[in-house]
């Protein structure tokens, strides 16, 4: 049953951050570093394109659920499917960041 509770968690985190984009407020508090209306944007868009390029983890780690029926084997991919979508989530912000300041100077 571990390997299910992890994979649930893991696709329920999933889920929250991809379903989370049609929930971004215009007027959103990101930190104090920033203010300006250029950087609030820029945030926006992150969080758009790494919440939709969430999605097919959410896939994957649903049919891990559904078709592993090995514990240990279902709890191992939940952690791959994590540390990949991490590594996806600085590639993906990195890259924005650096296109939309480059276009901004």
């Amino acid at each position: 049953m571990f390997g299910t509770y992890v994979c649930g968690f893991v696709l329920a985190l999933f889920l929250q951050y991809s379903l989370s984009v049609f929930f971004i407020k215009r007027k959103r508090h990101y930190g104090i570093w920033t203010q300006t209306v250029a950087s609030r944007r820029i945030w926006r868009k992150i969080h758009a394109a790494t919440s939709a390029a969430t999605f097919p983890f959410d896939i994957a780690v649903l049919a891990v659920l559904i078709f592993v029926k090995n514990q240990e084997i279902k709890a191992w991919l939940a952690l791959v499917a994590v540390i990949f979508w991490a590594i996806m989530i600085l590639i993906v912000s990195t890259v924005i960041f650096r296109r939309e300041t480059k276009s901004a100077n």
